[in-house]
């Protein structure tokens, strides 16, 4: 470690073994400056959140003790290879390490914990103390003892976060299953009732009346639907602007050097054909427009034929009527029962639309769950399979009056969900 006058050390070196390694030395001698120093170039303040308490107090140390610090760690990988782990201590920045060869050459990683050729386990005092009072930690501290399960593990993270995520688009399509059925007063409560009320209207006599005139509006609602659709696809085609390659570049630019314009105006912009390239887009652009607005001509000159030929049906229907009231008073109910049908029916739709959303949501919800089981029973597996090994290597060191033993029962560890409970009930921790 390479430090300025702010630096808790201007200058250390630390040989480690390969195997445990322990620091012990007075009160304020830097044993926990190394522990945080080791914490902060292998990635570990990315997950200070499961030390609970303890975060704050590490975050305070590191804010005091490594400003103006190079860290740089030695480490020889499983593989042989010799290898540099560099940081400069960063407090707005959790995670900054860099790896270099030993001849200086910088390679690739893009993330030094998640890779797994570096394998460290690191703890500070205040860690060990609340070991010893965490089964769960303590579990944690035993998974890192087996590498295999070092994948399953990322993999039941993964889809905790796909669970946490589902739940909010659940919400979301819960809250849009509410608003369709509340439109209109719940108007789409009475679509059975419409339904039942427009076809005892609509007897067979009346249908054949109708039959042109209901063919004809129907044609009319698909003109209007094209009609729609055009105007949309005209709207979104008019989004594309042809500037967008150029999008944030004159920002960069402004925030540059006098140099980067330069290079940028009198060399890059002009090799690049920045100009001719936005041209031919914005050309395309304007035939792809065109070429929707004349087809949205074409089906307005043919909604405008429908439009003629329901008027005519109209004038028809009404000549039929006009010397039969009843008949007239018939036409016209079927023809308000027809429209309140269609008006609910149209809620309908837009509800069993959201509704599919939301079953979707709840089966991918169902998939995720399957998952997460399949894999907690592949986890456990794991550890059972490397049960009688780990206690061999845990008590390998030890003398035989601290011998330790591992039980394992697969899914009983309800301290998160005694948690939940609490939190839901507002319980107080007692056996009930």
């Amino acid at each position: 470690m390479a430090g300025g006058q702010a630096s808790f050390f201007e200058d250390l070196t630390v040989a480690f073994a390969e195997n445990l390694n322990c620091l012990i030395g007075v009160r304020g001698s830097g044993k926990s400056t190394v522990v945080e120093a080791l914490r902060y170039v292998f990635g570990y303040n990315r997950t200070l959140g499961e030390l609970d308490k303890l975060r704050d107090t590490i975050l305070d140390m590191q804010r005091i003790n490594l400003a103006d610090s190079i860290i740089r760690v030695a480490y020889r990988t499983k593989s042989g290879d010799e290898q540099i782990l560099e940081a400069t201590y960063d407090e707005k920045s959790e995670y900054v390490t860099k790896v270099y060869a030993v001849s200086g050459e910088r390679i690739e990683v893009a993330d030094v914990e998640a890779s797994g050729n570096y394998p460290l386990r690191l703890f500070g005092w205040s860690e060990i103390e609340s070991l010893g009072r965490s089964p769960s930690k303590q579990r944690d501290l035993l998974d890192r003892l087996i590498p295999e399960l070092a994948p399953v593990l990322r993999e039941r993270e993964s889809l905790r976060a796909q669970l946490r995520a589902n739940r909010g688009v659940v919400a979301k399509c819960v809250e849009e299953v509410k608003a369709a059925f509340e439109q209109r007063g719940r108007e789409i409560e009475r679509f059975n009732e419409y339904k039942a009320h427009f076809d005892k209207l609509n007897t067979p006599q009346v249908q054949g009346l109708f039959s042109d005139f209901d063919l004809a509006q129907d044609k009319g609602r698909v003109f209007a639907q094209l009609a729609k659709n055009a105007d949309d696809l005209i709207d979104s085609l008019s989004d594309v602007s042809p500037g967008t390659l150029q999008s944030e570049v004159e920002v960069l630019l402004g925030k540059g050097s006098q140099q980067l314009r330069d290079w940028w105006h009198e060399e890059e912009f002009k090799r690049l054909g920045i100009t001719e390239a936005e041209s031919d887009v914005r050309k395309s652009v304007e035939q792809a427009i065109g070429r929707v607005r004349a087809f949205a001509a074409l089906v307005a000159e043919h909604a405008a034929q429908v439009d003629s030929q329901l008027q005519l049906l109209q004038k028809g229907l009404r000549d039929a009527f006009a010397a039969d009231d009843s008949a007239q008073r018939a036409a016209d109910l079927r023809t308000n029962a027809e429209q309140r049908l269609r008006r609910a029916s149209a809620l309908r739709d837009q509800y069993t639309k959201k509704w599919n959303a939301l079953l979707e949501a709840l089966q991918e919800r169902d998939t995720i769950a399957r998952e997460l089981v399949r894999v907690q029973n592949e986890i456990a597996g794991i550890r059972s399979k490397h049960n009688a090994h780990v206690e061999k290597t845990l008590n390998q060191f030890l003398p035989r009056s601290m011998r330790v033993s591992i039980q394992l029962k697969p899914g009983r560890d309800t301290e998160a969900f005694g948690k939940v409970l609490v939190a839901v009930h507002g319980a107080v921790n007692c056996y009930r």
